[in-house]
């Protein structure tokens, strides 16, 4: 092979390594490992067949950023999981930052159709809902007790039953971004409808905010929850559209693992959604300041966790980077 093909076929790798290292906050672990044997091989290459090149010299000081940048990266197995919920999650929420406000302009937008439309319309709740739950929220409303469904069932199977079903349908949200990211949009806008129906019924019922505030003890989280699987469906959806200078299996590839990885770390979150709507929503009637505070809660710690700290941590490392 000439040194010209040699420099045609990979130079579009090379490029996207140039570009990955002028970002070495946002670098991907797997994606340096991997590009550092396919460069060390093209290295190796260059210097057998063209040792005084220009080329090999490129090729030489490259493999040298990358090593530093992977060495510097990284950590020892002990701290792993450490790692990855203080620094892994919030980089990849950086490089989300696109799919999750897509996601969340969606859910808002889907919540007010629904909304809009059940208040316009008082069959079209049944419609998107169901006969039967309608009735049996309306029956509910009657008689005083508007959230009683959450205390007509044991907390234990209530709390499993809630669970497997929250974590099936932020499963689905997410895989269903390898369509090209139609699967995911039509959920999160499904999701939004059936939310925005729900709370359209409580509305046309005149039930005040006290009355239906018990609904946000969990839904802060489960609606967070959702638009999160969301970004990790978008971003499949991206990757496998538009994979850059990427390969595009190669980028598809990544999209599906870190997407996974986001979606793993909301788990945690619809556990715990579950448990306050089995455990602690049956209590609302206590007062309106047990819903108002956990809500407070519950959305401060998403802003916090999701928003606020993946720019603070991001900020601190590009900082890190510039000095060094």
């Amino acid at each position: 092979m000439t040194e010209v093909s040699f420099i045609r076929q990979n130079h579009t790798r090379w490029k996207s390594l140039e570009q990955v290292l002028t970002r070495p906050a946002a670098a991907d672990p797997d994606f340096l490992a991997e590009n550092y044997m396919l460069l060390s091989d093209d290295l190796a290459y260059a210097q057998t067949f063209f040792p005084k090149s220009k080329t090999t010299i490129y090729l030489n000081s490259l493999a040298v950023k990358l090593y530093a940048l992977i060495y510097r990266n990284k950590k020892e197995p002990g701290s792993r999981l450490l790692n990855f919920w203080t620094t892994e999650l919030p980089l990849l929420m950086v490089s989300f930052r696109t799919e999750g406000i897509l996601a969340f302009i969606l859910m808002l937008i889907s919540v007010a159709i629904g909304l809009f439309s059940g208040l316009f319309d008082s069959d079209f709740p049944t419609q998107i809902l169901g006969e039967s739950y309608i009735r049996m929220t309306l029956d509910n409303i009657n008689n005083g007790t508007p959230l009683a469904v959450y205390d007509s069932n044991p907390v234990l199977p209530m709390f499993l039953s809630i669970a497997f079903n929250n974590l099936f349908v932020s499963v689905l949200v997410f895989v269903s971004g390898v369509i090209a990211g139609i699967g995911t949009v039509y959920y999160l806008i499904s999701n939004g409808i059936m939310i925005g129906a729900f709370l359209s019924v409580f509305l046309n019922q005149k039930v005040n905010f006290e009355g239906m505030a018990g609904i946000w003890i969990h839904g802060t989280l489960e609606i967070s929850c959702i638009i999160l699987a969301g970004a990790a469906g978008l971003q499949i959806g991206r990757s496998l559209l538009f994979p850059g200078t990427f390969p595009r299996g190669y980028s598809f590839r990544t999209g599906v693992k870190n997407g996974l990885k986001l979606t793993i770390g909301v788990f945690p979150l619809i556990i715990l959604a579950a448990a306050l709507e089995s455990a602690l929503t049956r209590f609302s009637g206590a007062g309106l300041w047990l819903s108002v505070s956990v809500m407070v809660l519950t959305g401060c710690f998403v802003l916090g966790y999701f928003v606020l700290y993946p720019w603070f941590i991001n900020t601190r490392r590009s900082h890190d980077s510039a000095g060094n």
